[in-house]
Formats: C-alpha cells, sequence, structure tokens
C-alpha cells in the first residue's frame, strides 16, 4: 500500500525544482526584488519592480500590506504629492501608482532595518562617492563616477541642488545605485578573474584545446572541446573554489556549470530535424540556458583524463 505523506517543502526540494514552474518565475522575480533592496534601490524604482512582476503584486496586495504593516500615513503622505504634484511621475493615480509607492517605501524600510548595517553601509559608499567621484572594494578593485564631478550636490542630505535637480535627477540616481552595488558586484569578479588566469594557466601547461572567452560578474563562458569538458568543469571550479577569501578564510565560491551543446540541433532547438521551420517557440537550451551538470573533483576528473589520453597532468593550488 502506498502511503502519501503531506509535509512542508525544504531548502534541498527548491533546488531541484528552481527550473520548473511556476518556481523559476517566483526564483527570478525574488532574486530581482531582492537585489534591488539589497542594492539600496529607491522606493520609486523597488514600486515598478512591484508594479511589473511575475506574478504581479496587485494592487489588492499593496492595500493589504499597507494595512497589516498599519502603514496608512505613508499612503496618505503619498496622496498629498500627488495632489500638490510633488512628484516626478507626470501620473499619480491614487487607485494606483501612490498604493504601490507607499507599498514599496514601507518594504524597503522594513528590509533595510532588518539587516543590521545595510543601511549604513549604502550611506558611506554614497558619501564616499560624492566626496570622491569612486568606490573601491575591500580586495582593492575600483569603480569611478566622474560625472558626479560636474553635478551641484548638497553633501549633507546627498541629492542634487538647483537646476541639476530637474536635469541629471535619473543619472544621479543611477550613479548612486552604482555605488551601492559596485563595490559588492566587483568582490567576486575578483575572485573570478584570478580563477580565470590559474585556469588559463593550467590550460596552457596541459595543451588543452578549450578556451575561456568571457566573464560577466561572478561567471565565466568558455568553449570546451567535448573530450575535455569534464576536467574544464573541474579545473574552474578547483581554480576558483580553492582560493582563500579574506577576511572570511572558510568562505569558498563554488562553480555550477551549465552546458550548452551548440552543435546539437535538438539541444539547441528542441526539436528533432525537420521539425523546426522557424516560426515554432524554441524550447531547447542555447547560450546562457543550458543544463546543469556538476563538477567532479579535480583530483578526480584529472585522472581520468590521464588515464584516458596517456598524460601526467598534476593540480597545484593556486598561488593568487
Amino acid at each position: 500500500m502506498l502511503k502519501i505523506t503531506k509535509r512542508s517543502a525544504t531548502i534541498d526540494d527548491f533546488l531541484k525544482m528552481k527550473k520548473k514552474e511556476p518556481f523559476a518565475t517566483w526564483r527570478q522575480t525574488s532574486k530581482l526584488e531582492n537585489f534591488g533592496l539589497m542594492f539600496g534601490a529607491q522606493y520609486s524604482t523597488f514600486a515598478h519592480i512591484l508594479q511589473t512582476a511575475e506574478p504581479p503584486f496587485t494592487i489588492e496586495d499593496c492595500k493589504n500590506y499597507i494595512k497589516l504593516a498599519h502603514a496608512e500615513d505613508v499612503y496618505n503622505e503619498m496622496l498629498m504629492k500627488a495632489q500638490k504634484g510633488r512628484h516626478r511621475l507626470y501620473e499619480m493615480r491614487p487607485n494606483v501608482e501612490c498604493w504601490y509607492y507607499a507599498t514599496a517605501k514601507v518594504m524597503r524600510e522594513a528590509f533595510l532595518n532588518g539587516y543590521s548595517g545595510l543601511k549604513e553601509r549604502i550611506e558611506r559608499e554614497h558619501k564616499f562617492a560624492i566626496k570622491h567621484y569612486y568606490t573601491r572594494n575591500w580586495y582593492g578593485s575600483v569603480r569611478w563616477y566622474p560625472e558626479l564631478a560636474y553635478m551641484n550636490i548638497d553633501p549633507i542630505e546627498k541629492t542634487l541642488k538647483g537646476a541639476d535637480k530637474k536635469y541629471f535627477a535619473y543619472i544621479f540616481s543611477h550613479l548612486m545605485n552604482n555605488a551601492a552595488n559596485g563595490p559588492v558586484q566587483s568582490g567576486e569578479t575578483v575572485f573570478i578573474y584570478n580563477g580565470w588566469i590559474h585556469a588559463n594557466k593550467k590550460m596552457k601547461e596541459w595543451d588543452l584545446r578549450s578556451q575561456i572567452c568571457n566573464t560577466i560578474h561572478d561567471s565565466l563562458d568558455a568553449y570546451l572541446w567535448k573530450p575535455e569538458k569534464e576536467l574544464m568543469k573541474a579545473l574552474i571550479n578547483a581554480s576558483v573554489h580553492d582560493k582563500i577569501r579574506y577576511p572570511h578564510e572558510n568562505v569558498f565560491h563554488f562553480m555550477e556549470p551549465e552546458i550548452s551543446d551548440i552543435r546539437d540541433y535538438e539541444h539547441i532547438t528542441g526539436y528533432k530535424e525537420g521539425e523546426f521551420t522557424g516560426d515554432e517557440k524554441i524550447l531547447g537550451h542555447f547560450y546562457k540556458h543550458g543544463e546543469e551538470e556538476k563538477a567532479a573533483p579535480i583530483a578526480d576528473a584529472l585522472k581520468a583524463y590521464n588515464e584516458t589520453w596517456g598524460t601526467n597532468w598534476e593540480w597545484t593550488l593556486p598561488l593568487i
């Protein structure tokens, strides 16, 4: 007899289903919202994220949230701004934008107050960028914001003054977002570049045909020769993972390989030869949307490669 027991989903359950609907959409939406708040998105930006999310955060959801948070005063504040024309949007409807803006403002404050030090870090980065026109990551990488040097900025309020408020508001907001997230994003980039350098050294030493061709934030793009695929996955993972990540020595960075076979017709399109005319929706995997695979430990992958190809290559830990 088959017995079915109902239980709550675990993190492992979710990760196994993360590419299936509705979990894939939920995950993408939550990442967008979480990153927006984590990097200090203004409530007007976050309101747009809520409004365009899939599934959408409805006006009814906004009303329920405001009621739950006892934040009717925030909605009334938005309503007054709309009535007096003190908002930069051309249209601020009481039953639409006012609810989204009020909800976004309350959510933003709750998020920033809930993570100790996050709000202070963002404000510190903003203040430093306005004064020096750049931000610096803990590991030394720098991002410049030269446009700030030509703007009339109140150093206390950290807002634009005079005519600059009208002409440069969107650019200033964009630069402040970059100042908040630049040091965080570049924290991963430093290790990715170091891993790329070490992997390239080993690829030359082992005379491999595969090539690493690009990087985006915390990812690497590579062309893999099929006989080298398992070794390359293990090599890239080990080159990044084995780094000591000061100041937290026990925090490691794992690579999660996604493989797209650009020479496999069915893999790319999702159709067999002759079934795809060009009008159908592509169902297969292609660049940036490959199939997830695991990376074997470098010692195991290298041993298998040496046995297959009669080589005697050895692995050494990254020194940089």
